[in-house]
């Protein structure tokens, strides 16, 4: 179970609506100076997070900085998790190949979309469990493309 720390910081943020506080998001912040030193802090923030998907905004960054040459639709799918749609897929292979790159390039496990009815679509058309349908699949074919700008690899 995950520490108690984390769910009894203190509330950071409240959203409003027509007056009436919505919603309360709890968490943790500190300020750093360019030395390391702390300036300010709430909440807890000598322990460990684990920010996952959170993390593929400033990734992405990298990657645009190494060269990567998207359109708006592909940085929307290595930015974020996607469902494995097939619009989704779609645009993931269409990355892929803007570097010479295909699905078995990718290292992210297989997986079938998330939703029932992409699912039951891709699996009555004879596929299964695709790397492309990986809800990370964007962020990994953008690694990839990205590698490519700088000459890392060749597809």
């Amino acid at each position: 179970m995950p520490s108690s720390d984390v769910f009894d910081g203190p509330v950071l943020v409240t959203m409003e609506r027509s007056g009436r506080v919505e919603s309360a998001h709890r968490g943790a912040v500190v300020v750093l100076d360019a030395y390391g030193q702390e300036l300010a802090s709430a909440g807890t923030v000598d322990v460990p997070i684990f920010p996952r998907s959170a993390n593929k905004p400033l990734q992405a960054t990298g990657m645009l900085r190494t060269g990567l040459a998207v359109t708006g639709e592909q940085l929307a799918m290595v930015t974020a998790s996607h469902s494995g749609e097939p619009q989704h897929i779609q645009r993931i292979l269409e990355l892929l190949a803007t570097s010479g790159f295909g699905e078995d390039d990718l290292r992210c496990p297989p997986s079938l979309p998330l939703g029932e009815a992409a699912q039951r679509e891709l699996l009555a058309s004879g596929g299964g469990e695709r790397r492309a349908a990986m809800n990370c699949s964007g962020k990994h074919a953008g690694m990839l493309c990205a590698s490519a700008a700088v000459g890392r690899l060749a597809g």
